[in-house]
């Protein structure tokens, strides 16, 4: 495994001091509690990066824990539905918010049916990308802990990892472990850089403490640039462009896009034109093939078999969904 890998896990739980103790950086496990009677029922669908980890938990009863995490991570925790009984040192988590875990013992409840989605990032990455949390690792206010982000940037999250989640068969009763398909961890790593970039210099711009490192800022300038034209201009651009418009060299676009978001300039356009293709075919207005070709794929086939590859099924599929 090397260290642009990412490993894709699912495990389900029927005790939750088992949940924990596979959790990584966790320091402590100081007061674990079930409060409501019956069997639990837990799962944790969790993605390791060399130096970020996002997870999905899921537990249908009452819980209380008291934790402390190790150092060199600061861990979110992130929000998009009602958690009405879930606290966090008393204080009730609101949907869609982005919670900075402060580096203190804390008792975390939870209510039946609970989910929520947590987000481990290092100390490096951190410096990274110019930020930093010590205003809220450190604050003795909790619920200056809880940053607001934009309902569609968080759900956005959860519903890429319940897509990732789909793609895999699950046995419940054994462990499930695998590498996660490169372009698809791309795509994910950069929309949780942007969600913990927003929450913590919107919050306080003070958060961003320098500027980010130079193939950090590259990657975000050539970001910010796509973000900005219209699907027709999307699907034209190549990476010799678009280095040219941000001003860099095709090598030095290839080397930051690789080590910051672990995938090539032109597997991020690839994905850039597929993202066009899937909103067409879910508008039902066009064939597959006028998708094709306007997206840029002068083969059918290979377009059928790149748009397999990233949304799981076939265009056909998602147009015939469209229909009904």
């Amino acid at each position: 495994m090397s260290s642009n890998d990412v490993r894709v896990s699912y495990r389900r739980y029927n005790d939750i001091l088992s949940l924990l103790e596979d959790e990584p950086h966790i320091e402590s496990i100081l007061l674990t509690t079930q409060t409501e009677p019956g069997d639990l029922s837990a799962s944790c669908f969790r993605l390791e990066y060399s130096d970020l980890m996002v997870q999905q938990y899921y537990a249908d009863k009452r819980l209380q824990m008291s934790l402390r995490y190790s150092t060199g991570w600061t861990r979110f925790l992130l929000y998009t539905g009602k958690q009405p009984d879930s606290t966090w040192q008393g204080v009730h988590f609101k949907p869609n918010s982005l919670v900075v875990v402060p580096d203190v013992e804390g008792v975390y409840s939870i209510g039946s049916g609970h989910q929520d989605t947590s987000i481990h990032v290092s100390q490096s990455l951190l410096e990274e990308m110019g930020v930093s949390t010590e205003r809220w690792t450190r604050s003795s206010d909790i619920k200056e802990c809880f940053l607001e982000v934009p309902p569609a940037m968080a759900s956005e999250i959860n519903k890429a990892l319940d897509d990732l989640k789909s793609r895999y068969t699950f046995d419940d009763g054994k462990p499930f472990t695998s590498l996660l398909n490169p372009d698809l961890a791309g795509q994910l790593r950069s929309r949780l850089f942007e969600i913990i970039a927003y929450g913590l210099t919107n919050a306080d711009s003070g958060a961003q403490t320098k500027k980010p490192s130079r193939r950090f800022q590259l990657v975000q300038r050539a970001l910010n640039h796509v973000a900005v034209m219209e699907d027709d201009q999307v699907t034209e651009l190549t990476v010799d462009d678009w280095s040219e418009a941000i001003g860099a060299s095709r090598k030095t676009l290839l080397r930051a896009f690789s080590d910051v978001l672990y995938i090539a300039p032109y597997r991020f356009l690839l994905h850039l034109r597929l993202n066009v293709a899937h909103r067409d075919l879910q508008s039902g207005a066009k064939s597959v093939l006028e998708v094709s070709t306007r997206c840029g794929f002068s083969k059918p086939g290979d377009f059928a078999t790149f748009y397999k590859e990233f949304y799981g099924v076939l265009p056909s599929d998602t147009l015939a969904q469209s229909k009904k």
